[in-house]
């Protein structure tokens, strides 16, 4: 449910009903809720990426992106860590010399 006075696109005012009667159980006003309601309410749009429209949202996809490049790229680098230092080389450079 979304008062006029609200600003958030869909609302953060609740109605619950009884799913077999529709009957009203309770109203969360948005307007009159307590601080720490207020608070987490707004990070609803952060969570979602709104609140920047489609840039924020393209940038969440590239963050979103972000650990799965770094373990790629950080297991390339272990893998020719360890193909660089082979036995072979090890004893030609210092037994044979």
């Amino acid at each position: 449910m979304k008062l006029p006075q609200e600003n958030v696109e869909y609302g953060n005012s609740n109605v619950y009903l009884d799913q077999y009667t529709g009957k009203v159980l309770r109203v969360d006003n948005a307007l009159k809720m307590p601080l720490g309601d207020r608070v987490l309410n707004s990070f609803v749009l952060l969570h979602y990426g709104t609140f920047g429209g489609l840039p924020t949202r393209i940038l969440y996809v590239f963050v979103g992106l972000a650990p799965l490049i770094l373990f790629i790229t950080g297991l390339v680098m272990w893998r020719d860590r360890y193909r660089t230092k082979s036995p072979t080389g090890f004893i030609k450079r210092f037994v044979l010399k």
